[in-house]
């Protein structure tokens, strides 16, 4: 072939250039490209839901000790004290005894974690990128957390998991003295306000007081509703500092002010009737697989994770070409004022 064909053969080729079916996601294929993928070096992760509670709680968690967890509580006196015209005594007599009462309870700890492994293989193929083995501790990491938020409301002596072990009680197997039945009602309008002032009034009777209200997504969105709605005769407030071009309107309602102290409202995934997370009873849900949902009035100042030992990552000696670790909590759930607590149940959470 003389030079001027080569030429004339090379800008042919040129010219038609390489077309989208030569390029191909598979090395080594005969006669395709293979151009690499531009490959973000962090994973997004959908996975990870909120954990308010866990996030509060865990990091002032009390230091523990032994097979069990005590705590002492003092509990109503005797009549004499209950009736106040008992404590008049007659000149030079001698005021009237009274017996205090205490309460000693016990809560067994248990052990909370997952495990997770990386082969060889996978950690050198993704290394010019990404640590894989870091990014699995990390999940593992999360998924604990959110094993305890869930744990906290739902966990359960009785309903066993499928190992038939049982875990540390949670609020709602705690919670017996405060309790209050919706009947199948919205936490919206005349009502639902109607239904958490029974609530709070139960604390404040025991003389107690209460930091926060923590309810599912869409009961949270009714109690705003609820609080910024003239039906409901409560009060309308609007506080603007700024300008008033820099109004922020929608899902405002924080804080709400009883006669047990001024609440922070929380929404918690994990009171979202319908998850891919199983229910209270252990059964499976799906997004509209329950119609109900439960909330909760606690005081923090009363409320604790107590850790044997705290969140750990534990290393599992290689046996093979894979990298495995488990990650591990040793706790519980202490609540030492239940009467500072109520459970509303049998709300209403379906779509208006």
């Amino acid at each position: 072939m003389s030079l001027t064909e080569t030429l004339e053969k090379s800008d042919e080729v040129l010219q038609k250039g390489i077309t989208s079916d030569q390029i191909t996601g598979t090395p080594g294929t005969a006669d395709d490209l293979y151009v690499p993928v531009s490959l973000r070096e962090n994973i997004t992760d959908v996975s990870r839901r909120p954990t308010p509670l866990v996030d509060m709680l865990l990091p002032r968690a009390l230091q523990g000790s032994g097979n069990a967890r005590s705590f002492n509580k003092r509990t109503l006196p005797d009549a004499n004290v209950i009736n106040p015209r008992n404590a008049v005594y007659a000149e030079g007599g001698v005021p009237n005894e009274t017996t205090t009462a205490y309460d000693t309870v016990n809560v067994a700890y248990a052990e909370v974690g997952y495990k997770g492994g990386v082969t060889g293989l996978a950690q050198a193929q993704g290394r010019s990128y990404i640590d894989l083995y870091a990014t699995e501790v990390e999940a593992k990491m999360a998924l604990v957390k959110e094993a305890l938020e869930w744990l906290l409301f739902w966990g359960s002596t009785t309903t066993l998991n499928d190992a038939s072990l049982g875990q540390f009680p949670g609020l709602d197997e705690l919670i017996t003295l405060n309790t209050v039945d919706a009947g199948g009602s919205r936490l919206e309008g005349t009502t639902g306000k109607a239904i958490v002032d029974e609530a709070i009034n139960l604390i404040a009777q025991r003389g107690g007081m209460a930091t926060h209200i923590v309810t599912s997504f869409r009961t949270k969105q009714n109690l705003n509703n609820t609080y910024f709605n003239s039906s409901s005769n409560a009060a309308q407030v609007i506080i603007n500092d700024g300008d008033r071009t820099n109004l922020a309107m929608g899902e405002i309602v924080n804080k709400i002010e009883t006669s047990a102290g001024q609440l922070k409202v929380v929404a918690d995934f994990f009171l979202n009737p319908g998850n891919t997370f199983t229910l209270p009873n252990g059964t499976s849900s799906t997004p509209s697989g329950a119609t109900t949902s439960s909330a909760f009035i606690i005081n923090e100042a009363f409320l604790n994770f107590v850790n044997l030992e705290d969140l750990t990552l534990q290393p599992i000696a290689i046996t093979q070409d894979k990298r495995e670790f488990f990650v591990k909590i040793y706790t519980m759930l202490e609540l030492t004022a239940e009467e500072y607590f109520c459970k509303i149940y049998n709300i209403d959470d379906t779509q208006p």
